[in-house]
């Protein structure tokens, strides 16, 4: 609770007020200091300066709720007078409820901390009351639950310190001198802007050993002041300057009476409590985290913008997104990221590459798809593929995903578990799937052995927080029917997706027609591939690519509730065709968006995933309006969740979520000027203007510098791996 004027040294206080205001209340961190200003509208000049002050220690103004009942013992001790009944601590009997709203009666007193040790000026109050002291800040306030035990007493007197026997008298030049130095450097914090404050300058509570005054403290004590009068060697007379009157009159007797029983200490500094109405806020929160941004997208259904916007987060979850000043009076948060010239937004949501092949990058361009793979390829992973590989390839593409705001990744590749243990050790999000496969490949020679190493694999990270296992059947060309249905079944025993490529190029298509006399995904229907609809809720497939399929392909995909990759720069690349996004749309299909792996891509960019998709999705239909911007951004976050079968947990920052998302810059020159943040995000944006990522409520990088890959090491054991690369192809 909070609400006073603080004194300026040489201003004079004024008899009355001449404007009426609204009252105001604000709330600051623990261990900051915050001054505001609270005001009561008057309509007859008159204002009832009935206040006192309780001298409090610095350790003591801000109790936490977890520390409520323990005793303070720097504060006990024969010289404490505080009187609080039969002394039982008050504890947390007298907490307020967060939706009571409790007012002082005009005629009441306010009771103010001073922090005298560190001469800062203090208008605070605990959320809980001191354990020793009963709830004397409580005094004046009425409570649902004042409890039997402690009475309220109006004659309250300050204690001393522990230790503390000799008094000083209080220069008032000294004081003043102390009070011009504190308020040279004030800043100004006023509630009802503090929003825009965020943005423009000052942050939104006090930093630490920072004082902020509210500027309409600033304003009355330009007119208004106090000047000091040494009373006794035991305290100090505060009057108002009362400039054609008697030191009689009725205002200076009152100003008298309100400070006469404060006894000062040394270094103390003084301020005055002028209060007619004032509303305690709720008790604020305590959660681990907060991200105010410029603007905040939270990709919820009703795709709703908040600008400003905050987004609170306590641990691994999402529990508020509001207006920066809402959350601000809600929650107290271990920390703060102020993104004030950024835009937040969900991370983004990678539904299929293969992370370890961004060593083969750049290793064989300008090819179709199965030159491309038998001829170098396969040769390659023949040759160089092993665990130590598959780690620093997997720990390169983390950092580069991260960097450019992927949250969440759907791999299929060999020694997943490797990918995984570096996936986890990053700190993002995967959905990673133990490639399955007809030929013998470096984790196994057989498919047998692959189950048996997919299902060793499923043990380990089963219900792991970031890691979720998948059995991955390559493709229904490269594995027959009996593999394609033990790794199905495999994946419905333990109740983890499956992740297979589909209908890719025409030459698939060709040959299930030709196999077949059906489409791959007619095909993978006929023998049981897909499985019943309610099989979802235990098993969910994703089906890459999806390029070639017909209108009854979709209506398959569609009951089955089937999860599409689309990755429209790797088909582009390979010239393997154009899937039929504004089908799958328009079916209904959970539809996401994938950049396959940096072998054919190149890059692991789902801001350029999300431009080339709405380009392509243009030049493919001939209609301007196909895949708009917001709809390219859906498919890269909540859309994206869908496809995983994750939009429960990911892809829209909404309470109960998960934590993951990211910031992007808006400052560049080619960012400006900056109309629509959906329209920028998806045409102009690229991975590198991402400040922040967030991943479970954990920050992985923050203004750009890594918090969880130390990023020199990573790219220099690239390097060196693409040495022996390079060796084992010829190149």
């Amino acid at each position: 609770m909070l609400g006073a004027f603080a004194l300026r040294s040489g201003s004079r206080l004024s008899r009355q007020l001449r404007r009426a205001i609204q009252t105001i209340a604000e709330v600051a961190e623990t261990g900051n200091d915050v001054f505001v200003l609270v005001e009561h509208p008057i309509d007859d000049g008159r204002v009832d300066l009935n206040g006192r002050m309780l001298l409090l220690d610095d350790r003591d103004t801000f109790r936490r709720s977890d520390d409520a009942d323990d005793a303070d013992r720097c504060r006990a001790g024969p010289a404490e007078e505080i009187e609080r009944g039969d002394g039982a601590p008050a504890g947390r009997e007298h907490r307020i409820d967060d939706q009571h709203v409790t007012r002082v009666e005009i005629r009441r007193q306010l009771r103010v901390v001073l922090r005298c040790d560190r001469r800062h000026l203090v208008a605070l109050q605990a959320d809980v009351p001191d354990a020793r002291a009963g709830h004397e800040l409580e005094d004046g306030v009425e409570h649902a639950e004042s409890g039997a035990k402690h009475r309220n007493d109006d004659d309250l007197r300050p204690h001393a310190a522990t230790g503390r026997r000799a008094e000083r008298r209080l220069d008032g030049d000294v004081a003043r001198r102390h009070a011009a130095q504190r308020f040279s450097r004030e800043q100004h914090a006023d509630a009802r802007r503090a929003a825009a404050k965020i943005f423009r300058s000052s942050p939104l509570v006090a930093q630490a050993d920072e004082s902020i005054v509210h500027e309409r403290m600033v304003d009355e004590t330009h007119r208004h002041g106090v000047h000091y009068t040494r009373r006794s060697s035991s305290g100090i007379r505060l009057r108002p300057d009362t400039t054609g009157e008697s030191e009689g009159t009725t205002n200076g007797d009152a100003w008298t009476s309100a400070i006469e029983s404060v006894s000062m200490r040394a270094n103390l500094v003084t301020i005055v409590a002028a209060v007619g109405v004032l509303a305690v806020q709720p008790v604020r929160t305590p959660i681990s985290l907060v991200v105010v941004g410029k603007t905040v997208l939270t990709q919820n259904i009703r795709r709703q913008v908040l600008s400003p916007g905050a987004v609170a987060i306590n641990g691994n979850a999402i529990v508020d997104v509001d207006a920066p000043t809402t959350i601000a009076l809600k929650y107290r948060a271990g920390e703060t990221i102020n993104a004030r010239d950024e835009i937040v937004l969900p991370g983004l949501v990678n539904t299929h590459t293969h992370a370890p092949m961004v060593m083969y990058r750049g290793l064989a361009d300008d090819l179709a798809l199965m030159e491309w793979l038998n001829k170098y390829i396969f040769p390659a992973e023949a040759k160089t593929v092993s665990p130590e590989m598959v780690r620093v390839g997997t720990r390169l593409a983390a950092l580069e995903m991260i960097e450019s705001g992927t949250t969440t990744y759907a791999d299929m590749y060999y020694f997943e578990e490797e990918v995984a243990r570096v996936t986890k050790e990053a700190g993002l999000r995967g959905v990673l799937g133990e490639t399955i496969i007809q030929f013998p490949v470096a984790d196994a020679k057989t498919p047998i052995e692959g189950l048996a190493r997919t299902e060793r694999f499923i043990k380990l990270y089963k219900d792991d927080a970031l890691i979720v296992p998948a059995v991955a059947p390559h493709a229904m060309y490269t594995n027959d029917k009996a593999t394609l249905l033990a790794s199905v079944q495999l994946a419905r025993r333990y109740g983890v997706p499956v992740i297979i490529h589909l209908a890719e190029t025409e030459n698939e298509l060709k040959t299930a027609r030709e196999k077949y006399q059906m489409t791959p995904t007619a095909y993978l229907e006929s023998i049981g591939f897909w499985g019943p609809p309610s099989d979802r809720q235990n098993t969910h497939t994703i089906a890459a690519h999806g390029v070639w399929v017909n209108d009854e392909d979709v209506a398959i995909l569609k009951r089955r509730g089937i999860g599409v990759s689309h990755n429209p720069e790797s088909n582009m690349k390979l010239s393997s065709g154009t899937a039929p996004v504004a089908m799958y749309l328009a079916a209904g299909v959970a539809l996401g968006l994938g950049t396959d792996g940096a072998a054919s891509n190149n890059d692991l960019d789902m801001f350029e995933a999300m431009r080339q998709a709405s380009f392509l999705a243009k030049h493919a239909t001939g209609d301007p309006t196909a895949v708009p911007a917001q709809t390219a951004l859906d498919l890269a976050t909540i859309g994206g969740a869908r496809a995983l079968g994750m939009e429960r947990l990911i892809g829209s920052l909404e309470p109960g979520k998960r934590a993951d998302l990211i910031t992007v810059s808006m400052n560049s020159a080619r960012q400006t000027p900056l109309y629509d943040a959906v329209s920028h995000l998806v045409y102009v944006t690229r991975g590198d203007d991402v400040r922040t990522t967030i991943v479970d409520g954990k920050v992985l990088m923050k203004d750009r510098q890594m918090k969880t890959l130390d990023r020199a090491a990573v790219i220099a054991d690239a390097n060196r791996l693409a040495g022996r690369v390079k060796e084992a192809v010829g190149r």
